[in-house]
């Protein structure tokens, strides 16, 4: 944060509640009944002392005409106090329209500051955004898949997925066991197109992220989500090491990074972004029991399966 912008923070932290404030007694209905109560206050409360203390008058003088006061009485001091307490209020119009003109003014400058900082933050946030973007535009491995075995009788295949750290920590996988039925195994991934984002300028359109097998057996819609996120919702194989990060915090990168996932499955905060995700881009192996294979993310913005060694 700039040394300007920081200023202005601190302004804005005491202009801010107090605009808040302001806000609610002149643009909510319970701003306008609080007025209204304050106004009926100052305008009646005046008038039930007087009265108070006139019945203790009256009481006080004579123990045989009582405490009741006279109607005409009554009405003359509801008429004096209001009077009066009205007069008041206009005769002090300047001083109240300086002061409506003073909380206007601190309106203004709170929501002129606070659209000044959501300016530079989203300005901000988007460099961050593209500078991950551009980080992840290559090919990266996703995961291994192992096929652990194939049961012919029951048509159901068991693999092991372990999903890829690059070079954080390469002897420390996260695995998920999966069985599902079929042999004709599908992977299946969610594009995430920048097409209409202020995020990409030029260059990668498509960000790809493998969410969910399938087979010949179980359709797409009762495919098996893959649990891929680490406990702070960042996808374990968009992390990348310290030294593989350029122009960002790790706190910042995986903040973003986080924020991608959350375009996958919050559709109107994607539209907001100018992201469209769309499923599709399914890749497909029939399997053999002891086979190895790699899923791959290619540049071009697509998956593909490599198969490798059997045990």
């Amino acid at each position: 944060m700039s040394e300007s912008q920081e200023i202005l923070t601190k302004i804005n932290w005491f202009l801010e509640p107090i605009s808040n404030f302001i806000l609610f007694l002149f643009t909510t209905k319970g701003g306008f009944i609080l007025l209204l109560f304050s106004l009926f206050a100052y305008l009646i409360l005046p008038v039930f002392d007087e009265l108070k203390m006139r019945r203790v008058a009256y009481r006080a003088a004579s123990s045989y005409t009582g405490s009741r006061i006279p109607f005409l009485e009554k009405f003359y001091v509801i008429g004096k106090i209001i009077g009066g307490r009205s007069a008041g209020i206009i005769a002090k119009a300047p001083v109240l329209l300086i002061s409506l003109l003073l909380m206007m003014m601190v309106v203004t400058i709170s929501k002129s500051i606070s659209t000044v900082n959501e300016f530079v933050d989203n300005r901000n946030k988007i460099e961050e955004l593209k500078t991950v973007v551009k980080q992840l535009d290559k090919r990266y491995k996703v995961a291994d898949i192992f096929i652990n075995n194939y049961d012919f009788v029951k048509n159901e295949t068991t693999m092991t997925v372990n999903f890829d750290e690059g070079s954080i920590t390469s002897d420390s996988l996260k695995s998920q066991k999966i069985t599902i039925k079929g042999s004709d195994i599908f992977f299946d991934a969610i594009v995430m197109n920048f097409e209409f984002s202020k995020i990409i300028e030029g260059g990668v359109r498509n960000l790809v992220l493998p969410y969910r097998i399938f087979s010949n057996s179980v359709p797409a819609s009762e495919g098996i989500l893959l649990q891929y996120k680490d406990k702070n919702g960042v996808p374990i194989f968009f992390k990348r090491a310290d030294n593989e990060i350029y122009g960002l915090t790790t706190e910042s990168y995986n903040s973003r990074i986080a924020e991608f996932s959350e375009y996958l499955t919050d559709e109107d905060k994607a539209r907001e972004a100018g992201i469209r995700s769309t499923i599709g881009n399914a890749v497909h192996k029939k399997i053999r029991k002891g086979e190895k294979m790699e899923i791959w993310v290619e540049q071009t913005g697509g998956i593909v399966i490599k198969q490798t060694d059997e045990f």
